[in-house]
């Protein structure tokens, strides 16, 4: 549905959500991403050789729609690409 849209509108390939890790795979995040999102939670691991962006969940207390509706609320936060999809609810 519309986590779908949005992760093709970053350019994601993939999204693997499991209990205790969320990766996308195929973004290009601009500049400064990493440190930005690290400042969000510093479990963010961002690597933009490869576009790939984890997040580790032991410890959260999130479910995992939660947990992926955070990240690309986080995501979306600190895109300022043209052509990306901004300003849209992102399913709970």
């Amino acid at each position: 549905g519309e986590v779908r849209v949005i992760l093709q509108g970053l350019g994601a390939d993939s999204l693997l959500a499991r209990r205790d890790r969320v990766v996308i795979t195929g973004l290009e995040l601009p500049p400064g991403a990493r440190e930005q999102l690290r400042a969000r939670d510093r479990r963010y691991v961002y690597s933009p050789l490869q576009g790939q962006l984890s997040l580790g969940l032991r410890g959260d207390a999130r479910g995992l729609r939660e947990a992926v509706s955070g990240i690309l609320g986080d995501i979306l936060a600190l895109s300022t690409r043209e052509g990306l999809p901004t300003g849209k609810e992102i399913p709970a």
